[in-house]
């Protein structure tokens, strides 16, 4: 049993960058590497699929109806994994979906203006 552990274990060490880079992005090794992952943590497979299906929505969203209703979707599907994060996108719903009129945030426009002054 310990040696099984142990195995799978194994298999997370120096993880971190195929978990968290696109998946697009992956050299070989960390695309080798997610799907041993993938293949021995079923819990960790389906929450590289949801962060690779949100990041998408925000790539591929065109405009301010379809946004909201792929986000609905994904929130739905991922309520029970990603706690907090499904929290926080409800709390920022609004400006999220704001996001999707100018491609940018009103943050980042303040900013730009008072690096130029």
């Amino acid at each position: 049993m310990k040696q099984k552990k142990e195995a799978k274990l194994e298999v997370l060490k120096r993880s971190k960058y195929s978990l968290l880079k696109n998946e697009e992005d992956l050299t070989e090794p960390q695309k080798i590497k997610l799907e041993a992952i993938k293949e021995k943590f079923p819990n960790l497979k389906k929450m590289q699929e949801l962060k690779e299906e949100f990041r998408k929505i925000y790539e591929t969203s065109k405009n301010r109806i379809e946004e909201p209703l792929s986000i609905s979707e994904w929130w739905a599907k991922s309520a029970s994994i990603f706690t907090k994060s499904c929290q926080t996108i409800r709390n920022w719903c609004g400006e999220i979906i704001s996001y999707f009129e100018r491609r940018t945030t009103k943050v980042g426009s303040r900013e730009s203006t008072i690096n130029l002054n």
